[in-house]
This record gives C-alpha cells, sequence and structure tokens, in this order.
C-alpha cells in the first residue's frame, strides 16, 4: 500500500515538474509556470484520491453514490446570527 502510493506521488511529481520545466523552456513565463504547475498540482491530487477510493468500484460508480457522511451533519437554522440587545 505504501510503495503503491509511493509510486503514485512519485508519477505526479515528475508530471508537474515536467509541465513546469516545459512552461519555462517556452518562455512563458515564471507566474504562469507556477500557476498551471499548482493547478496540475491539484488535479494530480484529486486523481489519486479518486483513484485509491475503492479497489472494488470505478470512479463513476463512486461518483455517483451520495455521501452518507455529509447527510449527518446538522443544519444552521439561522443563516445570519442572531443580535443582542442589552437594557
Amino acid at each position: 500500500m505504501v510503495s503503491r502510493g509511493l509510486i503514485q506521488g512519485l508519477g505526479a511529481l515528475a508530471v508537474v515538474a515536467g509541465v513546469h520545466a516545459a512552461m519555462l523552456a517556452l518562455e512563458c513565463g515564471e507566474k504562469q509556470a507556477r500557476m498551471l504547475s499548482f493547478a496540475d498540482l491539484v488535479i494530480a491530487n484529486l486523481g489519486m484520491i479518486l483513484a485509491n477510493c475503492s479497489r472494488t468500484r470505478t470512479v463513476v460508480e463512486m461518483l455517483r453514490v451520495r455521501n452518507k457522511a455529509g447527510l449527518k451533519l446538522p443544519r444552521p437554522r439561522y443563516f445570519w446570527p442572531r443580535t443582542v440587545t442589552y437594557r
């Protein structure tokens, strides 16, 4: 399990570093290279989360199932806090 995650993390690092190096080689600017690298890093992390959620279901099947943990959260009664008045 650890080796699988390590391989996935190193693969994501290689892709992000490659994109960053390619953007710098194309002289697109440091800000644009960092922005695209950060976006790639976020997308890679979300992909790894979805890939490792279940070993028996596909990503599409996991996205169709509603998260039961989110249903048990209490709902707020008021959207704005009550004002306190002193007499």
